[in-house]
């Protein structure tokens, strides 16, 4: 019996007839290189190999009933993924968008819930979930939610520090010229103090970790006392010069200048780059300079509260992470040798120059300076 010509054109154009060419699956070369890592993949979803594998199996010949006995499916939902792949080609394998269960909360209901958390902060302290919840309505799993989206995070406080120097982007350009190029016949030094470095004594031994298990450091401590370290970072070798000393006043700090003096060749200039405390400019280190090396020595000051442009303060970083925080020193004499041997360790194995990328901040009179 045959079907009526109306039917089968019907047919066709649905994708029920298993014979009709028009329904017939051809694929192009990247839509097999597609497929293919597709069924290979150990990743994809069960859902996305079946429909690969079944777009496979109706382009190498086989038939809708086929296809659907091999895979265990219904014909229909082969006739439906083949139609789809017909009409939209690879994706129409994705599945297909869907509205969803409509919105708890309206636009302007987020909108108040960012605006209330962006909002300056009150006596109580800083916004919580339960507060923003009190303020906004909208739940506390929801408002975790929607600030971890949208990257707002009111419970997080950054400080910073504003130098009222009003000659801050020229005084910085500066100095990174000279981390950058050293001048002729001139060794640069960033000279800075370590101060009140104490010889703490843990009340029981740190704990190696293990498995499962961090590294245990006893709370309490026993003091025995504070020393200073003097310490001047060549800026070019990496090479640190130091001195340790009970006190930080000009008397000590004329003593490191001594040091550099005699540990940097005749003939060559020695700059230092300082910050503002008052032991580096004082009456007695002004009259040294001028009695004892009147030309040799040449100053230049950081801006008032950039500190973080001397480098030395990196070399101070560093050795607070490695040697200070870490370790217990039982004695005082044990603190000064452990922070010598460290010093010297450094100057033989680890000394190399920071990478200093940062040239400065633009300003007006790009000829100062």
């Amino acid at each position: 019996m045959e079907m009526c010509p109306c039917r089968s054109r019907i047919a066709e154009r649905q994708g029920m007839n298993d014979t009709s060419t028009g329904a017939r699956v051809r694929l192009k070369p990247r839509e097999k290189r597609v497929l293919g890592k597709c069924l290979r993949s150990r990743t994809r979803s069960r859902r996305a190999v079946e429909r690969a594998r079944l777009i496979t199996y109706l382009a190498a010949g086989m038939s809708v009933s086929e296809t659907a006995r091999k895979l265990e499916v219904s014909k229909q939902l082969v006739r439906r993924w083949r139609g789809r792949f017909i009409e939209s080609r690879l994706d129409g394998l994705l599945d297909k968008s869907r509205s969803g269960r409509p919105h708890t909360y309206s636009e302007e209901q987020i909108s108040e819930l960012y605006k209330a958390a962006c909002n300056d902060i009150d006596d109580e302290g800083h916004w919580s979930n339960t507060r923003l919840f009190a303020t906004t309505g909208i739940s506390t799993s929801h408002i975790s939610r929607l600030l971890k989206l949208s990257v707002i995070k009111p419970w997080l406080v950054k400080e910073w520090k504003h130098s009222p120097d009003p000659e801050f982007r020229k005084k910085v350009r500066r100095i990174c010229r000279l981390y950058r190029i050293c001048p002729k016949n001139t060794v640069v030094f960033s000279v800075d103090e370590k101060t009140a470095v104490q010889a703490l004594e843990r009340v029981h031994p740190t704990r190696a970790c293990g498995e499962k298990r961090a590294t245990r450091r006893a709370f309490e401590y026993k003091r025995h006392g504070v020393t200073n370290l003097f310490a001047a970072l060549n800026v070019h070798t990496g090479e640190v010069i130091s001195m340790l000393a009970d006190r930080k006043r000009s008397i000590e700090f004329i003593e490191l200048l001594r040091k550099l003096d005699a540990a940097v060749e005749s003939g060559k200039f020695i700059v230092l780059i300082l910050d503002n405390s008052s032991i580096h400019d004082s009456a007695e280190v002004l009259a040294w300079l001028k009695k004892e090396c009147p030309k040799r020595f040449k100053m230049v000051f950081t801006p008032t509260h950039a500190s973080w442009v001397n480098q030395v303060e990196m070399f101070f970083s560093r050795l607070s992470r490695k040697l200070l925080r870490p370790n217990s020193f039982p004695t005082m004499k044990n603190l000064r040798t452990r922070l010598t041997t460290w010093i010297s360790n450094h100057n033989k194995h680890n000394a190399k120059p920071y990478k200093w990328s940062f040239t400065g901040y633009k300003w007006a009179n790009q000829g100062v300076g």
